[in-house]
Formats: C-alpha cells, structure tokens, sequence
C-alpha cells in the first residue's frame, strides 16, 4: 500500500514539474501604453523674428544641438526685406541671427547644412543696377578730382537666384547669385554629391538647377510638371517607432475620446508594435516636424500670435 502511494506521488510531481517550470520561465509582459485622450501642445518659445508685421519663416532644420529657422523680414531693413537665419540652442536660447541683405530686396526661402556644419540658404534677390558717369562728364565735372561713387538703384524685380554660405557660428562667409531672367522663388534645397540643388518656381514654370560648393550654377531646367506634393499623413522615424504628422477630421484609431469639432493638426507617436505612445494637437498651422535622437520630437507651428516652437521630449 505505501509502495502504490509512493508510485502515485512520484507521478503526480513529475506531471507537474514542467507546469511550474515553463511559469518560472515565462517572460514579464511588455509595458503598455494608456493614452486615452490627444492632448493640446503649447509652444515653449513664440518668435516673430525680428517683429514686423510682414516677417515670415520659410524654412527650417534641425541639428543634433540646434533648431534652425530662415524666412524673410521686412522691419529695420536697407532695402525692402532682407533673407533672415537665426539658430536656437535646444534649451531655446539664441545662439545667433544673421540678415542676410543689402541696398535691394532679398528673400531667404530654404536652407541645408552640410557635414561641415556650414549652412547653405537659398532664396532670391533683386538685381542692382550700376549708372556710371561718362568720360566727358567726369571730366567736365571732377575738375577737383574728386572720385564719383556710383549710383546703385534696386530693380526691384527679385531675378537673381542666390544661395548664402553660412557658418555653423552664424558668419556670412559666401554668397552666390545667377539671374534667371524672371521672377524666381526657390522652394527646395538639398545635398546632392557635387553641392547642392535647388528647386522652385520661375515665371509660372517650375525649376530646377544645380550648383556647387564654390557657387557655380548649373544649366537652369525648366518643366510645366507640378512636382508632388508631400505624402499624408508624414511619418517620421523616432527611434524604434514612428511618428505621424497629419491634418485630422475625424476619429483616431485606439483613442475613441478624440472628436474634432473642425480638420486639427495632430501628431500620433508609435511604439515599434503599433502602440500608441503620444497624441497631441496643435493650435494654427504646422510647418514642420522634426525628431532629434535621443531628446524627442519638435515642432513648428504658425500662429497668429508669432511662430512657436515646441519641445515634446521623450515618450514615457
């Protein structure tokens, strides 16, 4: 009798021992994410650039330590506007700002750095026209030998396509320029492996044309071919994740609480396996959205109190 109960025992542990082994060895769920509302992001910094009524950003980038904004300003000007750059530590602090203009009219619409850290900045200028005195006329007049400066006159018509060569410190170290023959309005600049190319607008033609880094431009193409627009919604790498930038309408898959009374700019972050990790929503317009590893995403937004920048951080 006590052998059968032994046998018994000895069967019933060996059955079990795997059950509370395979337990041992179960792995610790992954964490989740509970995001149950899209949240309101408000700007950590609001710039108006140098504060005029007409100032307006164009363009921006982001470095590993710094945000970068170009556009155009129409205040404290020599001529009527001038292409503005300015940098901004991540702490938000101004590291610099630049005008980048002269006696006519210039517009600063696009930028890239290269691996240098210099920053190139694309945009338009009005040609300057020279009127020099004759040679009977300086005779006639100089008659003390005194040098006459020449009269430089804006043409006010912004046909040079220029490109501005910057420091990663903020010192204008090179500016290149090619007339077009029309009104140009540059767009797009990036590296491609000789320099750079810049693309836009041209009377009512789309261009494209190259230079190189020591500011000589290519043959100027032009095409009646609207290039494509941005695919939406964005979507940004953000680490194992991603990020989704898009103009919302309706309902957001996952938070059910979310109904926009009108279309909102939103940006969805993304785990790796598809959770959920941020919502939030933004006041005016987004321009653009960046995500810096290793300290998060920025945002920048346009709104009619100035331009904010915001600074999301990291997920938790």
């Amino acid at each position: 009798m006590k052998f059968r109960k032994a046998v018994a025992l000895a069967i019933l542990f060996a059955l079990i021992t795997p059950s509370i082994a395979t337990a041992a060895k179960k792995p610790t769920p992954a964490a989740t994410y509970k995001i149950t509302k899209v949240v309101l992001a408000k700007p950590d910094l609001i710039t108006n650039l140098s504060g005029g009524a007409g100032d307006q950003i164009s363009a921006a980038i982001t470095t590993p330590s710094s945000i970068i904004l170009t556009g155009t300003v129409e205040s404290n000007t020599a001529g009527g506007s001038d292409g503005y750059l300015v940098s901004y530590n991540l702490d938000l602090t101004k590291s610099f700002e630049l005008r980048l203009g002269g006696s006519g009219d210039e517009i600063a619409t696009a930028l890239v750095s290269d691996k240098s850290g210099n920053i190139w900045v694309a945009g338009a200028q009005s040609t300057a026209t020279s009127s020099q005195a004759s040679a009977t006329e300086s005779a006639t007049v100089n008659v003390d030998n005194v040098s006459t400066t020449a009269v430089t006159k804006p043409a006010g018509a912004l046909t040079q396509l220029t490109l501005w060569k910057v420091s990663p410190t903020g010192q204008l170290l090179a500016t290149y320029s090619t007339e077009t023959g029309g009104v140009v309005l540059p767009n797009s600049l990036v590296q491609v492996a000789n320099g750079f190319r810049i693309m836009g607008n041209l009377n009512d033609q789309f261009f494209s044309t190259t230079v190189d880094a020591n500011g000589i431009f290519g043959n100027l193409l032009q095409t009646t071919t609207k290039p494509k627009p941005p695919v939406s919604p964005e979507i940004i790498k953000a680490g194992t994740g991603n990020l989704k930038s898009y103009i919302s309408k309706g309902a957001i898959a996952g938070i059910p609480s979310w109904k926009p009374k009108s279309p909102t700019p939103v940006l969805i972050g993304y785990s790796k396996s598809g959770l959920i990790t941020r919502a939030n929503y933004f006041q005016g317009k987004v321009l653009d959205v960046f995500y810096i590893t290793g300290f998060g995403p920025i945002v920048i937004t346009e709104r009619s109190d100035g331009y904010g920048l915001i600074e999301l951080g990291l997920a938790k």
